[in-house]
């Protein structure tokens, strides 16, 4: 009885251990695809930024290409009168 009381624990030992590193395995695999979404998350937000950022540029060098025309169109009336 003995042995084979040894022979079980063995048995369930080795399950739990087998158990446990699948867990642990599971864990690291989460663990990465977690980081692989909140890094894939960050890049698209640092797309959309630059994209919000270049379209702001081009709208603001519109608008001085647009101030710097009325100015030199006020400048051109004021020497004519």
């Amino acid at each position: 009885m003995n042995e084979q009381f040894r022979i079980n624990s063995e048995q369930t030992i080795q399950a739990a251990r087998e158990h446990v590193e699948k867990a642990v395995d599971e864990a690291v695999a989460l663990g990465r695809n977690v980081t692989a979404l909140w890094l894939g998350v960050g890049r698209n937000a640092m797309d959309a930024t630059a994209a919000t950022l270049k379209t702001t540029s081009v709208a603001i060098e519109t608008l001085s290409q647009s101030v710097a025309e009325f100015s030199n169109q006020v400048r051109g009336t004021n020497n004519q009168a």
